[in-house]
């Protein structure tokens, strides 16, 4: 899953007050990568049909996800250095797709609180 934000606002902003806006930024980022993770082993699939999150056997799996965080910009995905087999197992079982969805409403609501962060740290209130 790839976050990336690119509102014409927070572009203006950047220009006039980059510290505010990298701060704000940043903080929601964290905030996305916190449920993203959160929802990933919240509710983990089980034989039979069960559940949505990651596939739990031993929590290799679970424990194999990571996060890039670059400017402006979130990757959350599955190491297949860490758990080879997961890219085997995410075709039939596609969960990072499950927790993509299941997270979206809430880090929508994040980035609407971003811009009003932003805007009410610049004076806009």
């Amino acid at each position: 899953m790839n976050i990336k934000l690119e509102y014409d606002s927070l572009k203006r902003a950047i220009h006039r007050h980059p510290t505010i806006v990298a701060q704000e930024t940043k903080n929601f980022l964290y905030r996305a990568n916190t449920r993203l993770e959160s929802k990933a082993g919240s509710s983990p699939w089980r034989v039979g049909g069960s559940g949505g999150g990651v596939p739990v056997a031993t929590g290799n799996l679970l424990r194999s996800h990571k996060s890039k965080f670059e400017p402006f910009k979130l990757t959350y995905y599955q190491d297949n250095k860490k758990a080879s087999y997961g890219k085997y197992i995410h075709p039939k079982r596609p969960w990072l797709e499950w927790t993509a969805k299941q997270s979206e409403k809430d880090i929508n609501r994040d980035a609407e609180r971003l811009l009003k962060n932003i805007v009410d740290s610049l004076g806009g209130k």
